[in-house]
Formats: structure tokens, C-alpha cells, sequence
């Protein structure tokens, strides 16, 4: 074992994975050679040069052609790439969130029942709920689980903070109808301010 030297490491099946890609991209770089075309991407379009004029070469990292500003069209400022969404102003107010216990009432069990499965379902019976209690019409459903407990929602109006006691006063409508068990704000969803 005098003089042997340990054998050529190439860092296991990754490190040799990764240096055949390696070559793989150097085999096709000099295949194509520097003056070959660039690949035609999908839903790119590529003008034509016009003649006399020479073609600009592709550079290797302009996978999207570069849209200056001044080239936008005036509808090209409102609208998103899909899967973005664009912040909206709020111009309704805080959302406060509470999570009730309601017994005894059929319309909870249809609630429970259906909110994630038929929401039209659920929707119905929660309107019915409000026609019979006016003092829940303020209310949104936002959520519901299979135990009974259902999720409120409150919107307040533009300015006004969700103080302690702005809250405790949305709590106290929630506990008008005599079979609410319990109306918890639910902080986490929207916390409270002293």
C-alpha cells in the first residue's frame, strides 16, 4: 500500500451527474458553434431584419425580449402576468373575524355539513340563518368546521381601527341571538388594537 494514491473522487452520483451535464452543454455549445441561432422559443415572435441591415445576434441569457417602458401600451400599466395578483386598496376597511358556536339551530348543522363540500348549499342556509337573526345581516361567513363552529366575518368602516373595544362591541351583536354559545374574535386572523 506504499505510494498507491487514492482513487479519482467525483463526489458520488450527483458529482457525476453534474459533470455529465456539463459536458452534454459543452458538446452541444461546440456542435452549434457560436453563430448558430438562437432556438425559437414558444409564443415569441421574431421580426425579421430588414434588408441591408445586419441581424443582431442572440445573446445566450435574452430568453424574453426587454420591454422598455415607453414601448408599453396605455392598458399594458393595469393588468398583471397571469398568476400575479396586484394589490388592491382597501377602501372598505378592517375585516374583523370571529369564531362562534351557534346550538340548536338547523341551519349550523347544514352549515358545518356543506361549507366545503356544496358552499352554494351552505350559503343558503346561512342566508336563512340571517333572515330569521337581522342582527347577524352584517355578517359574512368566511368559515366553517365540522364540529360547528362557523367563522364571521365584519367589515368595518374606512377608518375605523379594530380597537379592543370597537371589537367587543361587534361581539356583543354576535351574542344578542340567545343561541350563540360563544363568539371568540379570532386574533389570529385579524389581531385587535388597544
Amino acid at each position: 500500500m506504499s505510494g498507491d494514491n487514492p482513487p479519482l473522487h467525483l463526489g458520488g452520483p450527483l458529482g457525476l451527474a453534474g459533470l455529465a451535464v456539463l459536458a452534454g452543454a459543452t458538446g452541444l455549445f461546440v456542435m452549434n458553434g457560436p453563430d448558430a441561432p438562437a432556438p425559437q422559443q414558444a409564443g415569441v415572435s421574431q421580426t425579421e431584419p430588414q434588408p441591408g441591415t445586419p441581424a443582431p445576434r442572440p445573446h445566450p441569457g435574452d430568453a424574453f425580449p426587454m420591454v422598455r417602458p415607453a414601448e408599453l401600451p396605455a392598458s399594458a400599466e393595469t393588468r398583471a402576468p397571469a398568476g400575479i395578483k396586484l394589490a388592491q386598496v382597501n377602501t372598505a376597511g378592517t375585516e374583523v373575524v370571529f369564531i362562534v358556536r351557534i346550538k340548536g339551530e338547523p341551519e349550523i348543522d347544514v352549515i358545518s355539513r356543506n361549507y366545503k363540500r356544496d358552499p352554494a348549499v351552505a350559503e343558503t342556509a346561512w342566508a336563512n340563518l340571517q333572515a330569521r337573526y337581522p342582527v347577524l345581516a352584517d355578517f359574512a361567513l368566511v368559515g366553517a368546521s365540522y364540529s360547528g363552529e362557523i367563522k364571521l366575518a365584519y367589515q368595518l368602516p374606512p377608518g375605523l381601527e379594530p380597537t379592543r373595544a370597537t371589537i367587543n362591541d361587534i361581539q356583543s351583536r354576535i351574542l344578542q341571538v340567545n343561541s350563540v354559545a360563544y363568539a371568540d374574535p379570532d386574533y389570529v386572523a385579524q389581531p385587535g388594537k388597544e
